[in-house]
């Protein structure tokens, strides 16, 4: 069987990848809105009526009103965009995997995104970057991968990817436990500070960032069902690697990748965005230790 890997950098795929990171930063940006209105605005408004000695009854109205008129905006003008989206990038980039691993189209699952779209997409991405080169060689070693068979080559970038995954996701857990211990910090100082009891401590501190706080659990939460079905999908890999080894039939082959391939693009979907800021901090030497890692396990095959 022909090794499509080299077909990763051709014109139509480097399009697709192009698109995809646009239509991920773009969802991104909602998201940054998102959080803004729904969870800064809230606790700002809250923390102001707290600690405001005057129009308290001002501010309490302000933040009845404000939380339903975020409520509405946000489920009608900006989640709702940002899930289609996220869903168009996933299905922008199975057809990357699809065409580059040699992997069946899953017709239940994949849903088309037309070319004018796609043509959208990588224009806007080329705005900002006037080349292709962060999206060249998406899986790497290239020339290690082309020169071993697809099936071992697919298994191994499939691998790759949720790796990737995982190591990002588990910074970005830190991250929030950080931006949590924190938080916890400044509001245990100032209530020492201020000599607060219990009670005002609940009232004062705690109820106002309730928001903030809620989305960090949310957050975390979805990060770790992320990475515990990433992990599950790692194993596979691992499976089907071994039953390479054994000399499965194609046909058992092919079915695994698919079913791997399923839980990806469904993580892809539901997953927690991680902003490009955070992505690109670690982008470099990630993808040298996940380079690396892969080239090993080729030279071990």
């Amino acid at each position: 069987m022909e090794n499509s890997i080299r077909y990763q950098n051709s014109d139509e795929n480097l399009d697709r990848l192009a698109a995809m990171r646009q239509m991920y930063s773009d969802a991104k940006r909602l998201f940054a809105i998102e959080i803004i209105l729904t969870v800064a605005l809230p606790a700002i408004i809250a923390i102001i009526s707290v600690i405001s000695k005057t129009n308290v009854k001002f501010w309490e109205g302000t933040l009845a009103i404000w939380g339903v008129l975020a409520t509405i905006i946000d489920r009608y003008a900006i989640r709702n965009n940002i899930d289609k989206l996220k869903e168009a990038a996933a299905n922008v980039q199975e057809k990357f995997d699809c065409n580059v691993l040699n992997i069946e189209s899953n017709i239940l699952k994949e849903n088309q995104v037309e070319p004018e779209e796609i043509s959208k997409y990588r224009k806007k991405y080329l705005k900002h970057h006037n080349d292709f080169n962060d999206v060249k060689e998406w899986y790497r070693p290239e020339t290690k991968l082309k020169s071993i068979d697809i099936n071992k080559a697919r298994a191994l970038c499939q691998r790759q990817n949720c790796c990737w995954d995982i190591r990002l996701r588990k910074k970005y857990d830190i991250f929030i436990k950080a931006i949590v211990a924190l938080a916890a910090l400044i509001i245990v100082g100032t209530a020492m500070y201020k000599n607060l009891s219990v009670c005002s401590l609940v009232f004062n501190m705690l109820v106002p960032i309730f928001p903030v706080g809620l989305f960090l659990y949310e957050s975390r939460d979805n990060s770790n069902n992320s990475i515990d079905k990433r992990k599950r999908v790692v194993q596979a890999c691992d499976k089907c690697i071994l039953l390479l080894k054994e000399e499965e039939s194609q046909k058992n082959i092919d079915t695994l990748a698919r079913q791997i391939q399923n839980e990806i693009f469904d993580d892809r979907k539901e997953s927690l965005l991680i902003f490009d800021w955070f992505y690109n901090i670690f982008k470099s030497r990630q993808q040298d230790e996940e380079t690396d890692a892969t080239q090993r396990m080729i030279d071990a095959l």
